[in-house]
């Protein structure tokens, strides 16, 4: 498995569903209706900016980092 694939993985799965769980636990806290299908945008947003931008970047930084 190369490398950067589980960074990758993390910023386009991980980070997006934990965001989307404590949006919905704030939401579900401030006792705002919860509908789930409104939840989807969120996720899928972030998840595709972690696809593009976050996980490469991060990737290209501790690939930086390791070289120093």
């Amino acid at each position: 498995m190369p490398k950067s694939l589980p960074v990758i993985l993390s910023w386009t799965i991980g980070i997006p569903a934990a965001i989307t769980v404590l949006r919905i636990g704030i939401d579900y806290g401030l006792g705002r209706d919860i509908e789930w299908l409104s939840y989807v945008p969120l996720f899928l947003g972030t998840a595709a900016a972690g696809l593009v931008f976050a996980g490469p970047l991060r990737y290209a930084v501790h690939h930086l980092k390791k070289d120093d």
